[in-house]
């Protein structure tokens, strides 16, 4: 039949994660009848191949079908086929084993090696028609709704140990059903299986085995003209029920005659008939759902992050106000909704009818809809979230106000005033002062990115879509004719509920805050390596992307034409600096002015510097054209980490925020002089 494979992506028939751990002995494929259709076995212990051969007696071919969910350019796959004989049982048998490992010692003992018990809990049967529907079921699935085992296609095993024995042996039985309703392509069915264990710990679901087969659902061929019965040589064999005395028996002692008889030209088909399923288009609806999106609160604080923010803010403007007109409409709508209510009611009662009649149910159920869908929901929303973007707004400028204006007073240390401990003091404080900075504006960046485009903007739209679906359905109780909306609208439903599933699952798999202790002046020679912040990165002056780089500032690669002359090495990021160049006459002087944060880009052999970057980039001075320059490090500065370049007009002094920083300066500037001469 196939190779037996520890890995489930190499094509193999059958997947054993561990088969010390669990592996499956015998699978039988019987009918109603007890009859043994198939018997698939391994070769022994580690199984290498998997064999299926019929059982005694049964000379017919065991077939096999090409699988039509081979990847295209691939080496083509064969699936085992199994004919639809009425009802298919699955009959497994499993062996747990013991492992090696460290036994617990005793108190006057060391650790030894021995045979440790084996225990699998909450073992999980999934079947699809595919591996990436199964995956679908186990991840997202699993994550929105853990009672997972309420899926028609899910069933609990069981939870087994070994229990000091050496190993266990078990069975279970499965009854194969459609994993669709409707058929593939060849008329069948493809099917994917897998065992699955439950980790407590990480509260999620790991495949111990699995393999796919499929299921052939045969047709009768029809004679096209002929109404009666085909003719037969030999009668049918007659079926009698099993008796107390003989249990076994299932069909008449004349069977056996008309086994050694040559088959009719027209033999009798015993397979059950289904009736074929035309393949329903399915509907889809035109609406592109909001994803995930990559997390703005990973990048480092730049110019990108701050226009992105800039323009959540506008954005959240414009949600207040359409919101606000949501919520006056919805409660209009409502107090309307119950004037006609009572008007109605009136009516109706005038009637005489109206005591036995339910005519008006829609409006009173649309009205609670009204309140309980849209405008508590909304209500929430708007004052809880959206009211509150003003004052998460200015709780960020303020913390970051008052971060840089620290980091400006830390740099402007003396180097030669501070003693070891006072260093060490001043480095942790920092830190301290960063952290929290950036957990300021994690915290900022993860609320703005909830409301626009992510989980709060998603909750209107679910609340709306459940609205929707709400009202609709009530419709359909109304009036037949709005049966036709409902696929569409169910459809819509689906794929709300699938954004809805992919964020749930995106919460559980959130990681911690992207933030580093990093100790400034730390030396990069030896183990003692250290690691700044990733920065955003532009690959052009129109475009941004984000890429995690391991330094203070971001270093990329462009191929434009001038580039390609003065050399492809840009890096930008973060520097201090004076307001404007020393001269080379005095190159002490250079506390006479104050010092400010530039954003610095090196590219296309110039060095430019920008102002105002929080809200827009603003050439503060004529770029450096770095093949008239030089540059080093400034060991007569007063302050720590500089750096100096150095022009035949003037000499520029910049200052980095750690010692790495400025030795990635200095390198990225050397190579570009380098490839500039």
């Amino acid at each position: 039949m196939g190779n037996v494979s520890s890995r489930p992506d190499d094509g193999s028939p059958l997947y054993l994660r561990d088969q010390s751990r669990l592996t499956i002995s015998s699978l039988s494929i019987t009918n109603q009848r007890r009859k043994t259709l198939l018997n698939v076995v391994p070769n022994g212990f580690p199984a290498t191949r998997v064999s299926a051969i019929r059982d005694l007696g049964d000379s017919s071919v065991v077939e096999y079908v090409q699988d039509p969910d081979t990847l295209p350019g691939a080496a083509p796959n064969f699936l085992i086929k199994v004919n639809n004989d009425e009802e298919l049982i699955f009959n497994f048998t499993f062996i747990i084993r013991q492992s090696q490992g460290f036994l617990p010692a005793t108190s006057s003992a060391k650790d030894v090696i021995g045979m440790m018990d084996t225990v699998i809990n909450g073992l999980t049967y999934v079947s699809a028609s595919t591996a990436r529907e199964v995956e679908n079921l186990v991840t997202r699935e699993f994550h929105a709704d853990p009672n997972l085992h309420k899926n028609a296609n899910v069933q609990l095993v069981g939870d087994y140990s070994t229990g000091g024995s050496q190993s266990v042996s078990f069975e279970w039985s499965w009854k194969w059903r459609p994993p669709k309703p409707v058929e593939d392509r060849g008329g069948g069915w493809r099917n994917n299986c897998s065992f699955l264990e439950y980790d407590q710990r990480a509260h999620r679901l790991n495949t111990l085995a699995s393999f796919s087969f499929w299921v052939s659902n045969p047709q009768p061929l029809s004679m096209p003209g002929s109404p009666s019965p085909p003719f037969h040589l030999f009668p049918p064999p007659k079926l009698r029920l099993p008796s107390s005395q003989s249990l076994d028996s299932r069909v008449s002692g004349q069977e056996q005659s008309y086994e050694d008889a040559p088959p009719s030209p027209n033999p009798l088909s015993l397979d059950m008939i289904v009736p074929q399923i035309q393949m329903a288009d399915i509907p889809k609806v035109d609406v592109s759902c909001q994803r995930p999106g990559e997390d703005m609160s990973a990048t480092e604080d730049g110019p990108l992050f701050r226009a992105t923010m800039k323009a959540l803010e506008q954005k959240t403007g414009n949600m207040r106000t359409r919101m606000k007109k949501v919520l006056r409409k919805a409660e209009a709508a409502q107090l309307a909704q119950i004037n006609c209510n009572d008007a109605i009611g009136g009516f109706m009662e005038a009637l005489r009818e109206a005591s036995n009649s339910n005519a008006n149910a829609y409006e009173k159920q649309n009205a609670i809809n009204l309140e309980k869908v849209i405008i508590d929901p909304l209500t929430k929303l708007y004052t809880l979230d959206i009211k509150q973007a003003e004052s998460k707004k200015r709780d960020f400028e303020e913390e970051s106000k008052d971060y840089y204006a620290y980091v400006s007073r830390y740099l402007g240390q003396r180097q030669d005033s501070l003693k070891q401990k006072k260093r060490a003091e001043s480095d942790t404080k920092y830190q301290t002062k960063r952290r929290n900075f950036e957990l300021k504006r994690f915290d900022y960046s993860s609320f703005m990115q909830d409301l626009h485009g992510g989980r709060k903007e998603q909750e209107v739209l679910s609340h709306l879509t459940k609205y929707a679906d709400a009202q609709t359905r009530s419709y359909l109780a109304a009036a037949k004719k709005v049966e036709q909306m409902l696929p569409q609208l169910e459809a819509l439903s689906a794929e709300v509920q699938d954004a809805d599933k992919e964020f749930q699952y995106q919460r559980t798999e959130l990681p911690a805050v992207p933030v580093e202790a990093v100790v400034p002046g730390t030396s990069s020679s030896g183990n003692g390596t250290s690691t700044s912040d990733s920065e955003l990165n532009r690959s052009d002056s129109t475009g941004y992307q984000l890429r995690p780089i391991p330094t203070n500032s971001t270093t990329a690669t462009v191929t434009n034409g001038a580039s390609e002359k003065l050399g492809t090495q840009r890096k930008e990021g973060l520097l201090w600096a004076l307001s404007r160049p020393g001269s080379h006459v005095d190159p002490r002087g250079l506390n006479k002015q104050a010092w400010h944060k530039f954003w610095i880009v090196l590219d296309a052999g110039k060095l430019s510097e920008y102002s105002n970057w929080k809200q827009r980039l603003d050439l503060h001075m004529e770029p450096i054209d770095l093949r008239m320059a030089s540059v080093r490090e400034a060991r007569d500065a007063e302050r720590r980490f500089c750096f100096e370049v150095i022009t035949p007009q003037y000499k520029r002094v910049y200052q980095a925020t750690s010692e790495e920083d400025m030795k990635n300066w200095i390198s990225a500037i050397n190579n570009a002089l380098q490839k500039c001469s």
